[in-house]
């Protein structure tokens, strides 16, 4: 990979920038922001960021940040999104930790589970897997933008003890045997599955798994 002497990027420079002959990828560094680049391929640019953790001296790695594409994000706000980036690091963020365990989260959440729960179910050619689903989606409601970890038992005998409340057994009962049923089957996506509190762990009468 080629880096090209540092020049300010402008938008001019980010269209007709193109890797030299014989090179599969280049790089244009910027001169206003330490770091911040236009990372060129044959059939893409992309706006990076280049660091080192806070404190991580100079023998650490150099991590590479993608920002986003030209010419979609065109360069001065780019260039914001790097300095934005550059003040995190300098606070001793380290954006790409971040961005992964954000990422896991939203893998993780309730809604992004109940999704993939929904299709596991289309692959099995379960019947009644639009009212499984839309049933509890409308009880999980609260929770879907949530990691499933944060999730506990008490939360979900607390759904239950709603419907009690208002004379809905059979709906409480129904609910009880489809997040049953959920939980068990997401476990093979997910470690430390927050079960323990829905199997009673954290609140020993929950009886959400067991009758």
């Amino acid at each position: 990979m080629l880096s090209m002497p540092k020049r300010k990027i402008t938008d001019i420079v980010a269209a007709a920038a193109e890797p030299s002959e014989g090179q599969q990828e280049q790089i244009y560094w910027d001169t206003d922001v330490v770091g911040f680049g236009l990372r060129v391929r044959p059939s893409s640019k992309t706006w990076i960021m280049a660091y080192r953790p806070a404190g991580a001296g100079r023998s650490a790695n150099t991590k590479k940040l993608r920002l986003s594409t030209f010419p979609s994000v065109k360069t001065v706000e780019a260039r914001r999104l790097a300095r934005e980036i550059a003040g995190r690091i300098a606070a001793g963020e380290d954006p790409a930790v971040n961005r992964t365990e954000l990422k896991r989260k939203e893998t993780s959440s309730v809604g992004a589970l109940l999704d993939r729960y929904g299709d596991d179910l289309a692959r099995r050619g379960y019947v009644n897997r639009v009212t499984v689903i839309n049933g509890l989606e409308a009880r999980l409601a609260p929770f879907k933008a949530r990691d499933i970890k944060t999730v506990s038992g008490a939360d979900l005998w607390a759904i239950i003890e709603a419907l009690q409340k208002v004379g809905k057994e059979g709906a409480a009962e129904d609910f009880r045997s489809r997040a049953r049923a959920f939980f068990t089957a997401i476990i093979p996506y997910l470690t430390n599955l927050p079960g323990d509190g829905i199997d009673g762990c954290d609140r020993p009468h929950f009886p959400l798994l067991s009758h």
